[in-house]
C-alpha cells in the first residue's frame, strides 16, 4: 500500500472549479509554525485527479491572486496526503508483505499522519504537510501558500485564511532539529553520551533501522526539500550508535528500477549515496544529474549528534554491510575528516557495467535505475562512474584515509569480486592502514570459512583503539600477505589477507622522536615477520618532505638494535621503515629520530 490519490470524475470536476477566484480551494485550514530554523505548514485537502500536486510559495505580505507572480515558489511537485506517514509502512523497506493465508489479505498497518509533537496526536493522513527551511534572506516576517496544481499546470486562487495565511510567520535561521517519536518514553540523555565515540551504521539494501527521530531535509537533502527521514541513536555505556534508514519518497513508483524491491512503493533506496535529480518525473531523469543527497543527509545527521550528544569527534567509526558496505567504501572513505575507522563487510568498491571477458559482473545496476548511467553527470562534476569509484579514489588520495577493515567474498554473485584485488594492492601502495580478508563465500556466506583469528580484526571492539587524534603504525608489503590474485575468482589465494596479525601500544608522537613497539599476534606465527612500517596521523613528530631521519629496530626482548637505516621523508610527509623485521612475540620497536640522518 501506498499514499492514495483519488482520481473520480467528481474530484476532477471540483478541481476545475476550485481554480476559479470564487470557488473553494481544494486547500484548506493553512496553518504555519515556526520551530527551530523550520517553518512546519499543514493543511486539509479535497479529493483531486490524479497528476495532481501542491506548491508551496511564500511572501511578505498576505498571499492573494493579485500578488502571487512576486511571491517566491518554495517548493512544488508535492503529492496529495503527504501528512501521512509512509515510514509505517513495512513494504517501505523493499520486501513485499505477504497475505495472510486466512483471509487471502495483507496485515493492516497503522495508516496516520506524520507525529511532530510526540505529546500530541499525529496529523491527519488525508492532509498535507511540508516542512520548509529557512534560509538566508527570509527572515523576519513570512506569510505562505499552499496551492494545488493540475497537470496541465492550471493552479488554484490563492485565499488569505483558506489556503494562504492571514497572519505572519516570525522566522529566523537556525539549526533545524530532529522531532523524538514517542510521547510514552524519553529521549536519549545527552549527559550520558558526553566524550563518548560515535558508531555510525549502514543497513543493507532491505534492511531499516529504528524510527525514534524524525527530521524534514533542506533542498540540499533530496529531490525538493522537506523530504523526511527517520533514524535511531542508542546511548551505550561505551559507545554512542547511530542508525539509519535509507529511503526517499519519489512520489512514484520507480517502473524503470532494476530492483524489484524498487517497485513495491514509491519509496526507494540509494546505495547511500543518492539519485538522480529529476527522479520524481521518469520523462526528465536524462535531463537530471546524479546527486549525493543521502551523503548529505548522513553528514547532516554526524553533525547533530556530535552537537546534540556532545560525543568525541575524533573517534566517530563508520560501518555497514552489503548495500551499507557499499555506502561505506563510496561515502566513509571520502570523509577523512570525519571517520577514524570504517569496517565494510561485502561492498562494491567500484561499480563497473559487465564486462565478461574481464570476470567483471554488472554492479552499476545497483544504482542504474535511481542515478541513471555510470556516464551520467553528478553533482560533483564527474561521472557517476568516477564519483563512484572507489579504485580511483585511494590512487588519488595520499592524504589519511580512514583505517578499513574490508571482508569480502570470491563466490559473491550479489558484490562483483573483480576490482577487490585492485583495490587491496592500491591501497598497500598508498601505505594506507587497511586490514584486507577474504574466503571462498558468497554474499550470504562470507567470513564463515574465516579462522577466529581473522575474526578478532573484525569486531566493532578492535577499532575503538583508533582516532583522528592518534597516531599508529600502517602496514604494507607485508611478507605474510596472501595473493588476492587478479580478479578471476579462480584466481590466487581462495581464503586469505593482507596485513592480518599486526598488533601496537599506543605511539610516543613527539616533535623530535616517533617510537612505536609493534607486535606479530597470530598464534601460527613463524619469526620473523617484514613488512614496510608507516607512521600514520602524527601529530607531533611532522617532518618536511626531503628530511632524513634515523629509522631503529630494536627488538624488546634483548633491547638488541637489529636494523638501523637513514630514512626520507617523501612528498606527502610520510616516512616508512622498509621490510621492518619483527623477530619474536614480544615485538619490536620502531623509533625514529629527527635531525639525526645524514
Amino acid at each position: 500500500m501506498h499514499r492514495t490519490f483519488s482520481t473520480s470524475l467528481v474530484a476532477a470536476a471540483s478541481f476545475v472549479a476550485a481554480c476559479s477566484a470564487t470557488a473553494e480551494p481544494v486547500v484548506g485550514n493553512l496553518q504555519a509554525r515556526y520551530q527551530g530554523g523550520q517553518v512546519f505548514l499543514t493543511w486539509t485537502e479535497a479529493a483531486v485527479p490524479a497528476g495532481t500536486t501542491f506548491a508551496v510559495y511564500s511572501a511578505t505580505a498576505a498571499i492573494t491572486p493579485e500578488n502571487l507572480a512576486q511571491a517566491t515558489l518554495v517548493c512544488e511537485h508535492i503529492g496529495p496526503h503527504s501528512a501521512q506517514d509512509w515510514w509505517l509502512n513495512p513494504e517501505t523497506f523493499g520486501n513485499p508483505v505477504p497475505p495472510d493465508p486466512a483471509t487471502g489479505k495483507k496485515p493492516a498497518y497503522p495508516i496516520q499522519g506524520f507525529v511532530l509533537d510526540p505529546a500530541a496526536q499525529p496529523l491527519a493522513a488525508n492532509g498535507g504537510l511540508h516542512v520548509h527551511t529557512v534560509v538566508a534572506g527570509e527572515e523576519g516576517l513570512r506569510f505562505y501558500a499552499v496551492l494545488a496544481r493540475a497537470s496541465d499546470g492550471q493552479v488554484e486562487a490563492a485565499v488569505p485564511g483558506v489556503n494562504a495565511t492571514q497572519a505572519g510567520v516570525d522566522q529566523t535561521c537556525a539549526p533545524s532539529e530532529p522531532i523524538w517519536q514517542h510521547g510514552d518514553k524519553p529521549a536519549p540523555d545527552p549527559a550520558k553520551a558526553k566524550g563518548l565515540p560515535l558508531f555510525l551504521v549502514l543497513h543493507a539494501k532491505t534492511g531499516h533501522y529504528g524510527m525514534d527521530y524524525l527530521a524534514f531535509g533542506d533542498a540540499s537533502l533530496g529531490w525538493r526539500e522537506g523530504l523526511p527521514f527517520k533514524f535511531e541513536v542508542t546511548v551505550a555505556a561505551d559507545r554512542v550508535w547511530v542508525r539509519p534508514t535509507d529511503r526517499a519518497w519519489i512520489e512514484r513508483f520507480l517502473e524503470e528500477g532494476t530492483d524489484s524491491c524498487e517497485k513495491i512503493t514509491p519509496a526507494i533506496h540509494s546505495f547511500w549515496y543518492g539519485y538522480n535529480s529529476m527522479v520524481y518525473d521518469k520523462s526528465k531523469t536524462a535531463q537530471g544529474v546524479a546527486t549525493n543527497y543521502t551523503e548529505r543527509r548522513l553528514l547532516w545527521l554526524v553533525a547533530w549528534v556530535q552537537r546534540h550528544f556532545q560525543t568525541d569527534p575524533n573517534r566517530v567509526h563508520l560501518s555497514g554491510s552489503s548495500m551499507g558496505g557499499c555506502g561505506s567504501i563510496s561515502f566513509g572513505m571520502r570523509h577523512m575528516e570525519i571517520f577514524a575507522t570504517i569496517q565494510a563487510h561485502v561492498p562494491i568498491v567500484a561499480y563497473r557495467d559487465p564486462d565478461p571477458q574481464n570476470f567483471q559482473r554488472d554492479s552499476a545496476v545497483r544504482v542504474r535505475g535511481t542515478c541513471g548511467k555510470l556516464s551520467m553527470p553528478t553533482s560533483d562534476g564527474m561521472t557517476l562512474g568516477e564519483r563512484l569509484d572507489g579504485l580511483k579514489w585511494v590512487r588519488e588520495t595520499p592524504g589519511e584515509l580512514p583505517f578499513l577493515v574490508i571482508t569480502q567474498g570470491r563466490t559473491d554473485m550479489s558484490i562483483p569480486w573483480r576490482p577487490n584485488p585492485d583495490y587491496y594492492r592500491l591501497l598497500d601502495a598508498g601505505k594506507h592502514g587497511f586490514v584486507a580478508i577474504w574466503d571462498n563465500g558468497d554474499h550470504a556466506t562470507c567470513m564463515k570459512e574465516a579462522t577466529p583469528a581473522m575474526k578478532r580484526w573484525t569486531d566493532v571492539s578492535y577499532v575503538l583503539r583508533f582516532a583522528l587524534n592518534k597516531s599508529y603504525p600502517a602496514f604494507s608489503g607485508c611478507s605474510t600477505d596472501n595473493d588476492p590474485g587478479n580478479g578471476d575468482p579462480a584466481n590466487g589465494d581462495l581464503v586469505g589477507a593482507m596485513n592480518l596479525g599486526f598488533d601496537w601500544d599506543d605511539a610516543v608522537d613527539q616533535a623530535a622522536r616517533y617510537e612505536v613497539l609493534v607486535k606479530w599476534v597470530l598464534p601460527e606465527a613463524q619469526f620473523p615477520v617484514t613488512a614496510d612500517v608507516t607512521p600514520r596521523r602524527v601529530q607531533a613528530f611532522k617532518l618536511p618532505p626531503g628530511t632524513v631521519c634515523v629509522g631503529k629496530n630494536v627488538e624488546a626482548e634483548t633491547g638488541r638494535e637489529v636494523q638501523t637505516q637513514n630514512l626520507k621523508v617523501d612528498a606527502n610527509g610520510l616516512v616508512t621503515f622498509p621490510a621492518f623485521r619483527i623477530t619474536s612475540a614480544k615485538g619490536n620497536r620502531l623509533v625514529l629520530e629527527s635531525g639525526a640522518g645524514k
